[in-house]
């Protein structure tokens, strides 16, 4: 049995995910990174990705926004904006973000929110290109 380590995957909104898993590989701002038990400390930047968690020889992959990844060797603690299996995301209302958003890039009135605009055009890009390579199957359900 491969030694096993607490994963918790939070949100300003809920507590996405939290239970003992075997690994996890996580978008950071540099590059893919994969922890397992006893790594060593770390704090990193988490980019737009995904996470994908090992636990009892399968995988399942959340797509996730920026945020921060904390390692201890016993543990992992994700906090991100937003994390969604994706049998959670409605790929019609991520299309619609993604059209008003570059609406509001290409309005010249509307300059005074081009960040806001630009955020939301990244993150919806991001969901519908996790839904295109991980389409919506079975979700690990969230522990209390």
């Amino acid at each position: 049995m491969k030694p096993t380590f607490a994963l918790d995957i939070l949100t300003p909104q809920r507590k996405f995910y939290s239970g003992r898993v075997a690994g996890a590989l996580i978008t950071l701002v540099d590059g893919q990174a994969e922890f397992l038990a006893g790594h060593d400390p770390v704090v990193a930047s988490v980019a737009m990705g995904f996470v994908e968690i090992s636990l009892d020889g399968e995988k399942k992959i959340a797509c996730v926004t920026n945020g921060t990844v904390i390692v201890t060797p016993r543990s992992v603690s994700i906090l991100v904006e937003a994390a969604e299996w994706a049998g959670e995301i409605d790929r019609s209302r991520v299309e619609g973000s993604l059209k008003r958003a570059n609406e509001r890039l290409a309005d010249e009135s509307m300059l005074w929110q081009k960040d806001r605009a630009e955020a939301a055009r990244l993150r919806a890009l991001n969901r519908i290109a996790f839904l295109e390579r991980h389409p919506p199957g079975p979700a690990i359900s969230p522990s209390a």
